[in-house]
């Protein structure tokens, strides 16, 4: 059953939220909240460690970082590892993750909307994050637009 993660704007954190439901009914356990950076919060759940657990990433807008949460949980019990941040740049507002240089692990990639950059922060071990920015666009996304198993990087 999934869970439900929540990036609140108004606080500087995100919530998450153990999914209790059976057929028929939909419940929650009460909330776990993990801090963040402040601002608006776009969150993303990708494999980052190779542990077969969604790991959550969340760039917050008013302190130019990505925070990276590593999945500690076991059944029926969700918790996290401390977070991670990573400098990115100026208020990234949208955050995407794909396999961009086809080593079959995720980058996260963040579009910036105040100085019109990219971050690409790309997996080269098993947590390890390094920061590359470009200077084109303020939102991305990544999907395979050819039939070459390359995800191509789409701005505007």
């Amino acid at each position: 059953k999934p869970e439900l993660v929540v990036g609140n704007t108004n606080t500087s954190d995100i919530s998450l939220f153990l999914n209790t439901s059976s057929v028929g009914s939909i419940a929650f356990d009460p909330k776990l909240d993990f801090s963040t950076g402040s601002g608006r919060k776009t969150v993303v759940l990708a494999e980052l460690n190779d542990d077969s657990k969604l790991d959550i990433a969340v760039p917050s807008s008013n302190s130019a970082t990505l925070s990276v949460f590593l999945n500690t949980s076991s059944i029926g019990t969700l918790s996290l590892a401390n977070r991670s941040d990573y400098s990115v740049g100026a208020n990234p507002f949208s955050l995407a993750a794909g396999d961009i240089n086809g080593d079959s692990k995720p980058e996260l990639v963040t579009g910036n909307l105040t100085d019109n950059t990219v971050s690409i922060l790309s997996r080269h071990q098993n947590t390890s994050l390094t920061v590359s920015i470009s200077d084109q666009g303020h939102s991305g996304s990544g999907g395979p637009l050819t039939d070459n198993d390359t995800i191509p990087l789409v701005t505007d």
